[in-house]
């Protein structure tokens, strides 16, 4: 980096918001100057643009670094992060931590819900690849005559993974959920391997759900395995309401499944359209509700079952003026 490039970067860094005067003056050189090397540092991302009023007349443009550009200051992020893992290590046993690692996972992978939609496995899969480039991996893709594999030829977590295996966890439920379905770790670069290859069956297409069918209301596990709880959930989930729609989630048939294994309960959600803007808030609203009525840690996926209005209460969807 040029020494020029370097003050005005620096000089950004302390006073984001300066303009070419501003700059000019810090950095000591004409404002032509100053213009030049701002549309190069535009260019590659460094530095962003805005217009500020001030007064009567044209507004001005003020600089201020991006991200990228904050990233080529020296930073301890990675010295942070070790003392973090370090701490949960000290506090916590290596399943809590693994589990912590994989809600997180699912955490990134909600946050693509909409951009997966209803796809095709294929899809789907030429999808996640995109999803975990933009994510820091360095992804390889490959099908084969009954399955793909996806070969991690770099992790986002280098650094600190060779430390911390645990958060291979992440990285296996960010797959995971993402496809909504079962992926197999064929190897893994920390116990000794060269890569981490993930192995995602395909499976057989399955048929669609037929209006008419009956198979459209949900069955919880719950109602076999924990029949006690039933009526207290449905009560506690019939406080969630749908804003758009003005019925609750289990008048609309959103909840498709909840089971309880090994001390935590699992749900399986989905909404009524996967462009619905308060998705994200019903469903860890839902989560937060069993949590608190069961008493015990609970997970919630994002199911990828179209929903229907067949799915609702029997009599809803006649008085609500869909048949």
């Amino acid at each position: 980096m040029s020494n020029t490039r370097e003050k005005i970067l620096k000089t950004l860094l302390s006073f984001p918001g300066s303009t070419i005067n501003d700059l000019s003056e810090a950095v000591g050189i004409n404002n032509i100057s100053v213009r030049h090397h701002i549309t190069s540092l535009e260019k590659e991302d460094l530095v962003i643009s805005s217009e500020e009023r001030h007064g009567v007349g044209r507004p001005r443009l003020t600089y201020t670094l991006s991200d990228k550009g904050i990233e080529k200051f020296p930073t301890q992020y990675l010295k942070l992060t070790r003392r973090l893992l370090d701490y949960l290590r000290d506090n916590k046993n290596t399943s809590d931590i693994e589990e912590m690692f994989r809600n997180i996972g699912k955490e990134i992978a909600d946050s693509y819900v909409i951009k997966i939609g209803e796809k095709s496995l294929d899809e789907k899969v030429h999808l996640v690849k995109s999803i975990l480039t933009d994510e820091g991996y360095i992804i390889e893709l490959k099908k084969n005559e009954d399955s793909y594999t996806l070969t991690s030829l770099s992790c986002p977590y280098l650094r600190v993974r060779q430390d911390y295996p645990e958060l291979c966890s992440l990285s296996h439920s960010l797959i995971s959920e993402l496809l909504s379905q079962t992926v197999n770790i064929i190897s893994c670069r920390f116990e000794g391997d060269d890569h981490c290859i993930y192995q995602i069956p395909i499976e057989e297409e399955q048929n669609p759900i037929n209006e008419e069918s009956p198979d459209n209301i949900p069955l919880w596990d719950i109602e076999t395995t924990n029949p006690n709880v039933v009526d207290l959930l449905e009560e506690g989930l019939s406080e969630i309401v749908d804003p758009e729609l003005g019925l609750n989630i289990v008048q609309l048939g959103l909840v498709r499944n909840i089971n309880i294994e090994n001390n935590q309960s699992m749900v399986t959600m989905i909404l009524t359209t996967p462009f619905c803007p308060y998705g994200p808030s019903m469903l860890e609203k839902t989560r937060k509700k069993v949590e608190s009525l069961l008493g015990m840690p609970t997970t919630i996926t994002y199911g990828h079952e179209p929903w229907d209005p067949t799915m609702m209460e029997e009599g809803l969807s006649d008085d609500w003026g869909l048949f």
